[in-house]
C-alpha cells in the first residue's frame, strides 16, 4: 500500500511513535520499512500481544480495516490520533501519535492503558 500511496502521488504521514513489533524477526527483510510506514501512518495497528503475524494471512476483517484507514489517512492524516482499534478488534489510544500509557482523559472519556496493545474505555458520565 505505501508503494502503490507513492506511485499515485500520495505521501503518508507517519504521525505515530514507531512501534517494534514482538515478533519483527519474522518478517522479511525487504517488508522491513513496509511494515513500519504503514504502522506509523495508523493503516496497519498489528494484532494482539504486540504482534504482527508476518507469516500468517489477514482475515476479510483485519484486510478491509487496513483499506479503510488507508483510505483516510490519504483523505485526513489527522485520523491516525486518538482512538483506533487494532486489528484483532480491541481499542488503542493515541495522543499525539503516541500510545498512551495509564489513565488519560480523551474527548470525555477516561482511558487506561491496560497493556501494551489493548486500551481500556470508560465513559466518564457525560
Amino acid at each position: 500500500m505505501a508503494d502503490y500511496a507513492g506511485q499515485m502521488g500520495y505521501s503518508l504521514p507517519t504521525p505515530l511513535a514507531a512501534v517494534t513489533f514482538a515478533d519483527n524477526d519474522k518478517s522479511s527483510t525487504w517488508a522491513a520499512k513496509e511494515i513500519a510506514v504503514m504502522q506509523r501512518a495508523g493503516i496497519s495497528k498489528g494484532r494482539d500481544g504486540n504482534r504482527f503475524d508476518p507469516q500468517e494471512n489477514a482475515t476479510r476483517a483485519e484486510a478491509s480495516a487496513m483499506l479503510r484507514r488507508f483510505i483516510e489517512v490519504v483523505i485526513d492524516p489527522a485520523t491516525a490520533n486518538g482512538w483506533a482499534k487494532n486489528d484483532s478488534g480491541h481499542l488503542l489510544c493515541f495522543q499525539g501519535g503516541k500510545a498512551l500509557a495509564g489513565w488519560r482523559e480523551i474527548g470525555g472519556y477516561s482511558a487506561y492503558r491496560l497493556e501494551r496493545s489493548i486500551c481500556g474505555k470508560m465513559g466518564t458520565g457525560a
